[in-house]
């Protein structure tokens, strides 16, 4: 009777384990993309700890990042490419925003990053909140991270995170994601999703990382921290219906 009952409190706990994730992975079976924007970028910097250098962030044609380098350095500038894309999911009679930035090559100045989406007035955060970094190392192996500051605002939400340090990762990319629900009565017609990412120049507290905005105008830092991150426009996905 005791092993009965162990075994039956076991497939229990184990049950309750695995439903989440099927649950998960049925939903994710039925989003459905109804918007979506891709940006590429290139950054211009030095690699100096220590540079009068400023560094700048221009969008670039596809064809241009594609054809590029995974990464140029002559003396002390460095010139590096990102692609960004800012996607719109329809989940039953919900929404799902999502951006995802790659990078070509693994950045010299690794430190705290923020990544975030800017939303209108008409919707706000719901729930189903996720961000993981994915890379590869040099030896083959790949992994996740998903550790993560949770920084949610009136137009928009964000995650602060840290780079990871290892020298041998050759292959990096970071996704955020969450569900939105309506925040008024009315019929929204349009909606608009503004992925952002802000990539630390330099080394910076966490303190210092959260010093910005998020919204429909992308990340703004203040207090001076704008000298210490790129600046990069927003992918900008765009939906028109009735919801």
């Amino acid at each position: 009777m005791k092993k009965n009952f162990k075994k039956i409190f076991c497939l229990l706990v184990l049950s309750i384990m695995v439903l989440p994730i099927c649950t998960l992975a049925k939903e994710e079976e039925n989003y459905e993309v109804v918007a979506q924007d891709v940006k590429y970028y290139k950054t211009v910097s030095s690699i100096l700890p220590v540079s009068s250098m400023p560094t700048y962030t221009e969008e670039i044609t596809k064809e241009e990042y594609d054809n590029a380098p995974e990464v140029s350095t002559i003396g002390e500038v460095e010139t590096s490419y990102k692609r960004l894309v800012s996607t719109i999911y329809a989940i039953s009679n919900a929404y799902r925003y999502q951006g995802d930035l790659t990078w070509k090559t693994m950045p010299s100045s690794r430190s705290y990053d923020v990544m975030g989406i800017g939303y209108l007035a008409s919707v706000k955060y719901n729930y189903g909140l996720t961000f993981y970094q994915s890379y590869c190392l040099s030896n083959g192996q790949c992994g996740t991270l998903s550790s993560y500051i949770p920084v949610e605002q009136s137009a928009g939400t964000a995650a602060v995170f840290n780079l990871p340090t290892s020298n041998q990762v050759t292959s990096l990319s970071q996704t955020f994601a969450f569900n939105v629900i309506k925040n008024t009565s009315s019929t929204i017609v349009t909606q608009k999703a503004y992925a952002s990412y802000s990539h630390a120049q330099r080394t910076v507290s966490e303190a210092n990382a959260r010093k910005f905005t998020i919204s429909t105008s992308g990340i703004v830092f203040y207090d001076g921290m704008s000298n210490y991150y790129d600046s990069m426009n927003a992918a900008e996905a765009v939906w028109y219906g009735n919801w």
